[in-house]
């Protein structure tokens, strides 16, 4: 099981099995670290973008293939931009010393187009693992202010409703009032008090039904409005109950905790005072671009080693081959030329 496992990582390498076998066993450990460099994204890859998906849609049977299917590609990017890599070959140069050569190649890795493009690639798609997983680490976070902002907009629609449905209050209680004081004015004129009150005064005359018979209609007047008042506080407050209601419901269903969503509630994080989202948040960005890079970066500073040189070795063997057969292709085309009737004749 452990041999299997140390095949698996080389064949995440990348290594050419054949090449390997011919190389000592400190180069084995070498790519079978390269091939775990490549596997760690990939499995990254496969939570965060499941997770991801995951508030997308409630299905599993949709987020976690697709999940799975974002890792592959992670890992089968990754693993190209890893074995297509290729260690710089100054071993001929005469005059070097190793350590010349050895610097000489390492600077050329780094400033060649081979490298700076693999790893812009690999940064790329760190930033591509490391959004999701940046969600998935504040997760308990994000919910709470989900929640908070779903109390909160809630609150405002029922305060909203329950403002308009008090409207006619202040109206009905300075009626209330109204009538009240008009009932004890008229009290007050049949008991033939003299008195001035805020809605009106008395005669102070005893007998004087007409003063009496005045504040009467007042009265009668004002409980009519007061119960128009009633009538139309009533429908008010039943028709924005209705609304309250049916704004509620269309929030409720319109309410969503998508990515979108999360990635909206994470920027309110940030804002938060005294918050240090955004610098965790960038830490680790950073961090998981570095692991997607650390592969094609590690391989550049590395040494060239017996599995480079075998390769350009195979390499050379094949060009030669190749430059061999060619000349012989160009013989043979030669001679049938040569043995035409035609050319015979010239």
């Amino acid at each position: 099981m452990k041999q299997k496992a140390f095949e698996f990582l080389l064949w995440c390498s990348g290594s050419n099995p054949e090449i390997i076998e011919r190389c000592p066993r400190s180069e084995h450990i070498k790519h079978a670290g390269y091939g775990s460099l490549v596997l760690i994204p990939a499995v990254l890859a496969a939570f965060t973008m499941t997770y991801a998906l995951s508030n997308v849609t409630p299905y599993w049977y949709f987020y976690l293939p697709a999940g799975l299917t974002w890792a592959a590609i992670i890992f089968f990017a990754d693993r190209f931009l890893v074995s297509s890599f290729r260690k710089a070959n100054d071993l001929r140069l005469p005059g070097k010393t190793k350590r010349q050569l050895e610097m000489q190649n390492l600077k050329h890795d780094f400033i060649s187009f081979s490298f700076i493009s693999r790893f812009i690639l690999s940064a790329f798609i760190g930033v591509g693992i490391a959004h999701p997983f940046v969600l998935l680490y504040f997760h308990n976070d994000i919910e709470q202010i989900l929640s908070s902002n779903k109390i909160v907009a809630e609150k405002t629609i029922r305060a909203e409703h329950d403002a308009n449905a008090d409207k006619l209050k202040n109206a009905i209680a300075s009626q209330e009032d109204y009538v009240k004081c008009l009932r004890k004015l008229l009290i007050y004129e049949q008991t033939d008090v003299k008195i001035n009150t805020d809605c009106g005064s008395t005669s102070g005359i005893p007998g004087f039904k007409k003063r009496a018979e005045t504040i009467n209609q007042q009265l009668a007047q004002a409980q009519v409005e007061l119960h128009n008042f009633y009538a139309r506080d009533s429908v008010n407050r039943a028709t924005e109950e209705n609304l309250k209601q049916l704004e509620l419901a269309k929030y409720q269903s319109a309410y969503s905790n998508g990515y979108i969503a999360r990635e909206n509630a994470l920027v309110q994080l940030e804002n938060m005072k005294d918050s240090n989202a955004r610098a965790v948040k960038y830490f680790l960005i950073i961090f998981l671009v570095l692991i997607d890079t650390l592969a094609v970066s590690w391989k550049a500073m590395a040494k060239r080693g017996p599995y480079d040189d075998y390769l350009n070795l195979i390499e050379d063997d094949v060009a030669v081959e190749t430059q061999l057969h060619l000349i012989d292709n160009e013989a043979t085309i030669r001679n049938k030329v040569e043995k035409l009737p035609w050319v015979t004749s010239i």
